[in-house]
């Protein structure tokens, strides 16, 4: 078995350019998932497999990884060294594979009776957006939409804090926001905002009838004047402390499991 230990190796420059820059990922359509629960969910989940790099220890010691080397596609093995070197986490288990990125279109969500949908707007910190879509898989969300301007997608942080929600939630992305909510409200959807204003009812007060979308906004400056304005509803969730907000991560998983417990 010959182990590859520079990082001049091609396929090892692609894994550090696609784990690093937002550009090669969205040029190439490709993304990198880093270790074993991860690339075999994404591998469960029918995404295509192009290339597979790990380190020997990595073969040896982790048998399930059998499945992404029999998947057809190029595997490399590289130098425990080597993968220290390129991983993007602090414990790296020596694992590394390439995929095909999906497409991710309004026409990738269904809108149906009593559907629950989450829109995020503007977040800034991919750490809460992977957290945020975790936990729309958990509580059953029927679809995200997400604005152009959010962290991207296939980060390495978003993809960890997702925990493989990315690749079984129905997601669109969505250049153009206001326009989105429109056609959402327009096919029945109400619309609740996420917001801090004397307009917002408090969540044990709020009914969330029928097909619903919930709108989190930037950590910082949650929804833009516009966006409130398109909503049918805002909702703030009451607190008995100081702090004058929640984690967008943690204001997110309190409403999500207030509406999709209403159905």
């Amino acid at each position: 078995m010959e182990t590859v230990t520079s990082r001049d190796n091609a396929q090892v420059k692609e894994i550090v350019r696609l784990l690093g820059q937002k550009k090669q990922r969205e040029n190439t359509g490709l993304f990198v998932t880093e270790g074993v629960k991860l690339s075999l969910e994404a591998l469960e989940s029918g995404l295509h497999l192009e290339s597979v790099c790990m380190t020997p220890q990595a073969a040896e010691k982790h048998r399930e990884l059998e499945p992404l080397k029999a998947a057809g596609a190029h595997t490399l093995f590289i130098a425990k060294e080597l993968a220290l070197r390129i991983s993007d986490t602090r414990t790296p288990q020596g694992v590394f594979c390439i995929w095909k990125q999906r497409p991710h279109t309004e026409a990738d969500i269904l809108l149906k009776e009593n559907g629950r949908y989450l829109i995020l707007c503007s977040l800034q910190d991919p750490g809460n957006m992977g957290t945020v879509l975790r936990t729309s898989e958990a509580f059953g969300v029927d679809g995200v939409f997400i604005s152009s301007d959010c962290p991207d997608l296939y980060s390495p942080k978003v993809l960890r804090g997702a925990m493989g929600g990315i690749f079984r939630l129905p997601i669109a992305l969505c250049p153009d926001m206001p326009a989105l909510l429109e056609r959402l409200a327009q096919k029945g959807v109400a619309l609740y905002a996420s917001a801090l204003s004397q307009e917002a009812q408090s969540l044990p007060q709020m009914t969330f009838q029928g097909s619903c979308g919930l709108l989190i906004g930037n950590e910082g400056n949650g929804l833009s004047q516009e966006l409130l304005e398109r909503c049918s509803h805002q909702v703030m969730i009451p607190m008995a402390g100081r702090a004058e907000s929640l984690n967008a991560g943690v204001a997110a998983g309190i409403l999500l499991w207030e509406m999709c417990d209403h159905r």
